[in-house]
């Protein structure tokens, strides 16, 4: 016996039901979660009937998902491939911390605090914000674009970082010592001498109040006052 399917009649033949729906790249969310955020459904349609287009933006619609392609592979399967956005930095909020990548997109809020550094407004702590939004404030999203420009063995010690609305940069290390960094400009070259410093002042033992490196090649140390 010979089936014949004429061209019309192949987009909607049930010889390609959907059956499996593989995913790729996806790392923090599961392959169901991302099924789930498709919504497809096996048995449902011919693979050939799916609108890529209007499966891609409801994955983009998934906070967590900076990007996506969804592909046909005959003759039962769809491929999603995607690529999760990173998160670099929490930022405290009302109700909790919000994960953000480098644009400063909300990926979720936790109750507890990830372990990741820190990036806030000084001073004005952010109201409640919704996965998928965009922090509100600038001097945080400022704030995010300086991680990357703090050298390595520094950005490893930093724990929490602050910036005021006019953009003044201040640090706080796992140990409590505060950096006052300055001005936006100029601060990747006023850092880059910050981790031997920070080096040179423990090893002498001295308790510190704070390091202020906001001018250009000079260091002011505090010391702790004495009780």
């Amino acid at each position: 016996m010979v089936i014949l399917l004429t061209a019309a009649s192949l987009p909607a033949s049930a010889l390609f039901t959907l059956q499996r729906i593989e995913v790729e790249g996806a790392k923090t969310l599961t392959p169901d979660a991302v099924r789930a955020a498709s919504g497809l459904e096996p048995g449902s349609r011919s693979i050939f009937t799916i609108n890529a287009q209007e499966v891609t933006r409801r994955l983009l619609r998934h906070p967590w998902i900076a990007s996506a392609q969804v592909r046909a592979r005959p003759p039962h399967t769809i491929l999603i491939r995607i690529r999760e956005r990173v998160p670099v930095a929490a930022v405290p909020a009302a109700r909790g911390y919000a994960l953000v990548d480098a644009a400063g997109v909300v990926l979720e809020v936790r109750a507890a605090r990830p372990e990741l550094v820190l990036v806030s407004e000084r001073g004005r702590p952010l109201p409640w914000v919704a996965p998928g939004e965009e922090i509100p404030s600038p001097a945080t999203r400022a704030g995010l674009t300086i991680l990357p420009q703090l050298p390595e063995a520094l950005r490893a010690e930093v724990a929490h970082l602050q910036v005021t609305r006019t953009q003044e940069v201040f640090l706080y290390t796992t140990d409590g010592l505060e950096i006052r960094a300055g001005p936006l400009r100029g601060l990747r070259q006023r850092m880059a001498a910050a981790p031997e410093i920070l080096r040179t002042v423990r090893a002498q033992g001295t308790p510190l109040e704070y390091i202020d490196l906001s001018l250009p090649d000079q260091a002011i140390i505090k010391p702790r006052p004495v009780p």
